[in-house]
């Protein structure tokens, strides 16, 4: 069995189990599931201890975003808070886990496979750009699959709102899937997004 224990300050909402999902650069993330209802949820949780106030905002601002959005193709967020501790996020729960490490596993995709994710991660991405927001971190680890074999898209931590058409110049991302415009340090719109996509 798997060990087991409450949320902090949500006692009476999550159980959170010893069940490590994945981890990422502010913390882990393990498997919750709704104590009232029994739904299962991703449980992210991170240590405020070693986070700078620009770290924090930064997270409040992925909590903002993500809270607003609902398409079937990105990892919706079901709930956020915190305590003086730990900063708490409770995402939909895809259990096909992320398509790098399926890739790992089964080898490349079949082409119609490859053309069928390929569409929903536009249709993500499209509605992301009609509400004017970059997600700016697409990779194969950020998408994730459900057991209908539907891709999400997740992580929105680079995530940002567009100004007039544009943001200012960040270095931000994941290295290798960094457009020209991210390493020359430029301003960045939607395109950014599109090269991120066509990079996998």
């Amino acid at each position: 069995m798997i060990e087991q224990f409450q949320v902090q300050g949500a006692k009476d909402k999550y159980i959170v189990y010893n069940k490590v999902l994945g981890k990422g650069a502010y913390g882990v993330v393990l498997l919750a599931k709704a104590a009232n209802l029994g739904s299962y949820h991703a449980a992210k949780i991170i240590s405020k201890k070693s986070l700078s106030q620009t770290d924090i905002f930064n997270l409040r601002n992925e909590i903002n975003i993500q809270s607003k959005l609902a398409h079937p193709n990105i990892v919706a967020m079901v709930d956020a808070f915190e305590d003086n501790e730990y900063l708490y996020m409770l995402l939909e729960y895809c259990n096909g886990g992320c398509l790098f490490t399926n890739i790992q596993l089964s080898g490349p995709l079949r082409e119609e496979k490859a053309q069928q994710y390929f569409v929903q991660i536009l249709k993500a991405v499209q509605y992301l750009h009609s509400k004017n927001i970059l997600h700016r971190d697409i990779k194969l680890s950020n998408l994730l699959l459900t057991s209908q074999d539907q891709i999400k898209l997740a992580d929105f931590t680079w995530s940002t709102s567009l100004q007039g058409g544009y943001v200012g110049p960040q270095i931000c991302g994941t290295l290798e899937y960094m457009p020209p415009e991210v390493l020359g340090n430029k301003v960045q719109n939607e395109k950014l997004d599109i090269w991120r996509n066509a990079s996998q």
